[in-house]
């Protein structure tokens, strides 16, 4: 049966700042964990947050913002990337280690944090109604309320009239990523004992990720061919992952005991 959920036009900015929130906690409790959260982490986790904010923004930038920008003038566009989020916080974190001399890898103390602000971020979206699915015929669409970003696009695609009450039924894309992401966190003990690398994990986390939306962006209302930055983000985790793990197992390294 197709249900509409209630319509929250702030829930995504909400979510937002706690999906936030919640990835600076975790990952300072990981680090508390692992062996103590000294001065130069909170620079790491620093560098991380603005460093996901900066690439939220600019992997949602279209040729018209890059132009505006180029020219000195502020983008008009107001959206956000998600996988921006992953790769500006993943550089960010990276730079920031080199920057303070922090001697060991310090991706896997992002592991929790990442799937967790996922679900804590996509519950805004399903709330705010953006990021909606392609319709539907299935019994577990969303049919969102007037109002609603899908309430709109579909009106003007002319798929329901001025007076219909809701949306077409669609995927519920939000959904589909927080059941990835609560299954992530579910693995993520298992995993932890195979990979043997530092950052290994990590890695190995948000290449699952990009495989996921490769498949699952299929079922939104945007759907389109895979996005080359996917994939090449994507090329680049899974030759990581195989060069630090073999590099380990070389090396004769032992999987870490990290912290659940």
């Amino acid at each position: 049966m197709r249900w509409t959920p209630p319509w929250l036009p702030e829930a995504y900015s909400l979510a937002y700042l706690l999906a936030f929130l919640a990835a600076v906690a975790l990952v300072a409790q990981a680090q508390r964990r692992a062996g103590g959260l000294e001065a130069r982490w909170y620079a790491v986790i620093f560098a991380a947050l603005v460093g996901a904010v900066v690439g939220a923004r600019l992997m949602a930038f279209g040729a018209a913002d890059w132009q505006a920008l180029f020219a000195g003038r502020i983008p008009a566009s107001t959206g956000k990337a998600y996988l921006g989020v992953l790769m500006g916080g993943l550089a960010g974190a990276g730079l920031a280690r080199r920057a303070v001399g922090y001697p060991a890898s310090v991706c896997d103390a992002f592991a929790v944090a990442i799937p967790a602000a996922t679900v804590i971020g996509r519950i805004g979206c399903l709330l705010a109604g953006c990021c909606f699915g392609r319709p539907t015929g299935g019994g577990w669409g969303i049919a969102y309320a007037a109002g609603t970003p899908a309430f709109a696009a579909h009106l003007g695609a002319g798929w329901i009239g001025p007076h219909a009450h809701t949306a077409l039924p669609v995927h519920p894309a939000p959904l589909y990523e927080i059941g990835f992401a609560l299954a992530l966190l579910a693995a993520l003990p298992r995993l932890r004992r195979r990979f043997r690398a530092p950052g290994s994990l990590m890695y190995a986390l948000l290449l699952a990720y990009c495989l996921f939306r490769a498949w699952a962006g299929g079922f939104r209302h945007d759907a389109l061919p895979a996005d080359p930055r996917l994939v090449g983000f994507g090329a680049v985790l899974l030759a990581l992952v195989v060069w630090k793990e073999w590099r380990a197992r070389v090396g004769g390294v032992r999987p870490a005991a990290r912290p659940p």
